[in-house]
């Protein structure tokens, strides 16, 4: 589940989802009118930011607007890889999704579209923000 971190709350965007049911903490994206689940490899200018919590499709869905906010992630384990280091701060990630549930991967650039900002690998926890360019 992805986790939005502000000291400085401010209104969410409401908007109606589409067909299918949102979960909290997923990344949106918008699409025909509709709030949707994001993919893994994002491209274009259409992220809405994370799920408050749990919307039935064709419900008003609760989203976290993410410009400018720190996202908290699990880091993905099971790669060659399953921690960060220092020389990987700034670089783009992609994020692996499966069952609703979002994790930054270690292993994958390609189609990377985070930007990793700090990590905590003990923990496997890693924080990124996601480009104003990818923003709807």
């Amino acid at each position: 589940m992805l986790k939005v971190c502000n000291v400085n709350p401010e209104a969410m965007m409401f908007l109606k989802a589409g067909a299918t049911a949102l979960v909290k903490g997923e990344l949106v994206k918008f699409s025909s009118g509709t709030a949707i689940a994001a993919a893994a490899a994002h491209s274009g200018a259409t992220i809405l930011g994370v799920v408050a919590e749990d919307c039935a499709g064709g419900a008003t869905a609760k989203i976290y607007n993410v410009a400018g906010k720190e996202i908290e992630a699990d880091i993905y384990q099971g790669g060659d890889t399953d921690a960060f280091t220092d020389a990987n701060i700034g670089a783009l990630y992609d994020l692996i999704v499966a069952s609703n549930d979002f994790k930054i991967d270690p292993n994958d650039t390609i189609g990377g579209f985070v930007v990793l900002s700090r990590y905590d690998s003990a923990q496997a926890k890693a924080w990124f923000r996601i480009p104003y360019t990818l923003l709807y």
